[in-house]
């Protein structure tokens, strides 16, 4: 049972920490989420330094 709950935990912990990370969302215009994060901060720090 404690394997089950290991490999269960290493799975989810996989998805979390890289899959979802990298993957391509079309909500964020077919970017990953580390992709629009940094070009959305990049975009807010011109703006605000101007």
């Amino acid at each position: 049972m404690l394997e089950l709950k290991s490999s269960t935990g290493l799975r989810e912990q996989y998805i979390e920490m890289y899959y979802n990370r990298v993957r391509r969302h079309s909500s964020l215009g077919c970017k990953s989420p580390e992709q629009f994060e940094t070009e959305y901060y990049a975009k807010l720090a011109s703006s605000v330094c101007r």
